[in-house]
Order: C-alpha cells, then sequence, then structure tokens
C-alpha cells in the first residue's frame, strides 16, 4: 500500500455510464455487458432512491435466472432462444466473459438499499452464488430481500472482485474526507468481514459530487479513500491488504443538484478480492 493519497488498486471496479429517462435523471452502474443497475432520484424528493435492475446474461454468460419483482418494479431478464436443430437437440454457445480494459474480470455487483439486496455479474459456481447471498444477507444493516440476478459460469475465476455499493451508508460533508464517529458502525461491517476472512483484500473507491473544479474533486475523492483506509488500519487491518484509488466525479450516482442529490455522490465503495475463493473446483 502507498502512503500517500493515491492507492494503486488491483482490478478495479465497473464504471458507470449516465442516462435519462422521462421526468427523472437516472445514474447507471454498468457491469460490462451483464447488469446495469439504475438509480432513480426525483426532483426535490429526500425519498431512499429506488433501484431498477435490468440483466442481459444470454448476451453474456449463457441462461437467465428467473424474473422477479421489487417494490412493484419489474426486474426484467432477457433471454435470446436457440432454435432447435433437425434432431430435436438444442446448442448453446456461450459469449465470452465479461472482462475488465486490463484483461481482469469484471466485479460482481452487491447493492444495499434499504430493504433489498440486489446481486448481479457473473460468478464460477453455484457454490460461490450461494456463498455470496449468505454474506450479503449477514451483513445487511437490517432484514432484507435478495434479488439474484447473478450468472453461474465456470469461466469466471474464484478470485473475481465483489464491488458493494451501499445506497443508505452516511456521505461525506461537502469539501470534506473526515470519518466522523458517526462513521464506526458503517465500517464495522467492513472491520469484522475481514477479520473473519484475513485472505480477503479490499480497494476502496473514493468520490465526490459534481461542484467544484474536476482536479479539486479528484483530490478530494482519493483523499477520502486514504481516510477510510487510515481508519480500517487503525481498526487492526493489515495496510497490506488495503488499496484505494479516487474517481472524482467521473461515477455519479445522480447528476441532480439537490441537497439530497449531491450527498449522494459524496461517497467511498468497496471492492472485495478473495471473497469467492474458498469455493472453487
Amino acid at each position: 500500500m502507498h502512503t500517500g493519497t493515491h492507492y494503486t488498486p488491483p482490478p478495479g471496479p465497473t464504471r458507470r455510464r449516465l442516462r435519462r429517462t422521462a421526468g427523472m435523471v437516472c445514474g447507471a452502474v454498468a457491469v460490462g455487458a451483464t447488469a446495469l443497475l439504475v438509480v432513480e432520484v426525483t426532483s426535490g424528493s429526500s425519498k431512499t432512491p429506488t433501484l431498477s435492475l435490468s440483466t442481459s446474461p444470454a448476451a453474456a454468460h449463457g441462461p437467465a435466472p428467473t424474473s422477479t419483482t421489487t417494490g412493484g418494479s419489474p426486474t426484467s431478464v432477457s433471454t435470446t432462444a436457440t432454435s432447435p436443430a433437425r434432431e430435436a437437440t438444442t446448442s448453446t454457445t456461450l459469449a465470452p466473459p465479461v472482462v475488465l480494459p486490463d484483461g481482469s474480470p469484471v466485479p460482481v455487483l452487491v447493492v444495499f438499499n434499504g430493504d433489498t439486496i440486489t446481486l448481479a455479474g457473473a460468478v464460477p459456481t453455484q457454490a460461490a452464488a450461494d456463498r455470496l447471498r449468505a454474506l450479503a444477507m449477514a451483513n445487511s444493516k437490517s432484514p432484507a430481500q435478495v434479488i439474484d440476478n447473478l450468472v453461474v459460469d465456470a469461466r469466471v475465476p474464484a478470485t473475481v472482485g465483489v464491488h458493494v455499493i451501499e445506497m443508505n451508508a452516511l456521505r461525506f460533508a461537502e469539501g470534506s474526507s473526515a470519518v466522523t464517529p458517526d462513521y464506526a458502525p458503517e465500517l464495522a461491517r467492513v472491520v469484522n468481514l475481514m477479520r473473519a476472512l484475513p485472505s480477503v483484500t479490499v480497494t476502496v473507491i473514493g468520490h465526490a459530487d459534481q461542484t467544484g473544479p474536476t482536479g479539486a474533486n479528484l483530490q478530494l475523492s482519493q483523499d477520502r479513500a486514504t481516510a477510510i483506509i487510515e481508519y480500517l488500519v487503525s481498526q487492526g487491518i493489515s495496510p497490506d491488504r488495503l488499496s484505494g484509488q479516487g474517481v472524482g466525479d467521473r461515477d455519479l450516482l445522480t447528476t441532480r443538484t439537490s441537497t439530497a442529490g449531491l450527498a449522494l455522490n459524496r461517497r467511498t465503495e468497496f471492492v472485495f478480492y478473495g471473497l469467492l475463493a474458498s469455493t472453487a473446483r
């Protein structure tokens, strides 16, 4: 781990692309071609953001999971059927696994949002899917419904990262990287998980809202990642297991400029490596 404000992470998290929908602004988290998580923030509303998830596993990793509905918003799953051959057999060809530009596998996505936990992406085995689901439920701040959009692809390595986004976590104050005492309950889950699983490593991703100059936002996001790492080290986590990266305002959850919208973007996220390693074949 570097000692400055900028850390060199292991394979990093996915990047988000923004889009607009009628009547509201949406921030999107793209997990390769596998899943799209949409955070909807309505104008002037202080409500918890709502999530919708559309997946297209057939385009990336083969068979799709069952469609489910959460809070009245359907989780849509599209599949591509293969026409039977003359002998009434069906052939399936898997597309290449989705990877990041550096060739590493796209991390699995876990989103905690109040009473729901959304899982999306590709895992190497069903055992890995079961383990991730159990870990997510055990680390939820309250009982939650799991929306499981995981797909199993044996070509995905057991070392694939797990990118965790907490929609309801405490946010940083405007222009600040201070980890206040109120953060302790939020970060306790990370500390406890890393103590229980000593082989797990973590990359902390720092974010800033869209106000202020880009360069200043990048530095602020790096400072936030550093501050979280320093807190984890103060709780006994080895610095060798931690790395960090600031992405400034390039990775927004919402483009809203309301007080609630800006606060949503002042955050850190975590990418865990090694969570699924024990489920390797």
